[in-house]
């Protein structure tokens, strides 16, 4: 439910009830919360600004008494905090959605390993079927089976695909500035060299040597240009600040998809038929064997004919 609360501060609002003590009439107003809709609230954030909300409330009630000159008393009741949810499919869809990654072997399950949410916590490879088993849609990622981090994703246009994005949340799990812990599925995607919107194949590739997530605050900054990005080898962002500072972030490894890719080649192995089949110890005369060298007199190929090459016997040079 605080998920929810979070996720919908405008549309929040206080709600103050008075009662005319001389009339015994009851009045209700509402007041909108004040919180910009693009600041991203944390649970303190969120009870100090209902509490400066309902402190507004009584002081603007208390106030507009005076004001009025009224010689009635109004007797102002505990205010209490309004959500209004929306109830569309889009807006619902949007506050369940929920990332996971999980092992193939694992889905068909012919191994145990355990499923990731977006923020790398593991999920029990049991708890991971039945979440997968719900899901409205898959993607596909492809990872370094050394390091099990996502390798590739590549688009022609400068939106970005779903099944792009969603390799890139798995791939940095969070925006790419140091220090900011914001989950990169909450996060917009920048791309390092701008698109050229008039010639799409001259730069600025939508693909994963020019992408990275950063947050709102953080494209905004780099936007401004309070800082540039680079991306010089694969797997790592450049940051270069002012008085020419510098620092690169690289994608961390994910043991999990490591471990998956050993399993997989595992059970390739032990699948592959043998190369050649055992050889016997005994065999009829004259009956060649697998790997047997043979001279061409030995076993002559067709002859040429009708202007079409063939065998021909090797004659000495003079």
């Amino acid at each position: 439910m605080f998920d929810i609360l979070t996720r919908t501060i405008p549309q929040l609002s206080i709600q103050v009830t008075s009662t005319d003590t001389t009339t015994g009439e009851t009045s209700t107003r509402d007041i909108p919360l004040d919180v910009p809709a693009e600041q991203t609230m944390t649970p303190a954030a969120v009870v100090n600004a209902v509490q400066e909300g309902v402190n507004g409330a009584r002081a603007g009630s208390n106030g507009s008494v005076g004001k009025l000159g009224s010689d009635t008393d109004e007797d102002t009741s505990g205010p209490e905090v309004v959500l209004t949810m929306p109830t569309h499919e889009q807006w619902l869809d949007s506050q369940a959605k929920m990332i996971t990654t999980v092992p193939f072997l694992t889905l068909a399950g012919s191994a145990e390993l355990p499923g990731t949410f977006s923020d790398g916590s593991p999920i029990p490879a049991e708890t991971a079927r039945r979440v997968a088993k719900h899901a409205k849609s898959w993607t596909r990622i492809l990872t370094d089976p050394a390091t099990g981090t996502p390798v590739d994703a590549k688009a022609a246009t400068y939106q970005i695909p779903e099944n792009v994005r969603q390799t890139l949340i798995a791939k940095w799990q969070a925006c790419t500035i140091p220090g900011c812990t914001r989950r990169a599925e909450t996060t917009e995607i920048d791309h390092v060299v701008p698109f050229d919107h008039e010639h799409p194949a001259d730069g600025g590739l939508t693909r994963f040597g020019n992408l990275h997530p950063l947050c709102k605050m953080h494209h905004q900054a780099k936007t401004d240009r309070k800082y540039s990005v680079r991306m010089n080898r694969a797997g790592f962002v450049q940051y270069v600040f002012r008085h020419g500072l510098s620092t690169e972030v690289a994608a961390g490894d994910y043991p999990i998809n490591a471990a998956h890719a050993k399993v997989f080649e595992e059970l390739q192995r032990q699948a592959a038929p043998t190369s050649d089949p055992p050889k016997s110890t005994t065999r009829p005369a004259g009956e060649r064997w697998h790997g047997d060298k043979q001279i061409s007199e030995g076993c002559p190929g067709p002859a040429a004919a009708d202007g079409q090459a063939g065998w021909v016997k090797n004659t000495p040079l003079a």
